[in-house]
């Protein structure tokens, strides 16, 4: 039997309770059992990111997003990433392209759109 589920739910724990780097390698263990499985490849990229590791979570990000256009939660990890990375412009266009989706409950993408385009402007 595949155990992808159960190796996700503990890459989850790891990631709140053990570190980032356990939950690595929990979540590779889960995407090396069913590698289209977008919540173990989703938090992946989280690990990825927690680890101080950016380049290689927006890769992990935007190849979902490459396959799964529609994917709001990723589009909104991109946005936080690139948020933080102050890759302003980046993350202004995957909010546009929520706010396009006709997600109306993504207030957070709404405010970061407003706080980059602040940046824009004032940059």
């Amino acid at each position: 039997p595949s155990y992808y589920y159960a190796y996700n739910l503990l890459g989850k724990i790891s990631f709140n309770y053990g570190g980032p780097e356990r939950a690595y390698n929990l979540f590779k263990k889960a995407l090396s059992l069913k590698p289209d499985y977008i919540n173990a490849r989703r938090n992946l990229g989280l690990a990825l990111s927690r680890m101080g590791k950016h380049n290689e979570a927006l890769q992990v990000f935007e190849k979902i997003i490459k396959e799964f256009p529609e994917d709001r939660k990723s589009l909104q990890h991109l946005i936080n990433l690139h948020t933080q990375l102050d890759n302003t412009e980046q993350a202004h266009q995957y909010a546009e392209t929520i706010i396009r989706k006709d997600y109306p409950t993504e207030k957070s993408s709404r405010n970061n759109l407003s706080k980059n385009e602040e940046r824009i402007n004032n940059g």
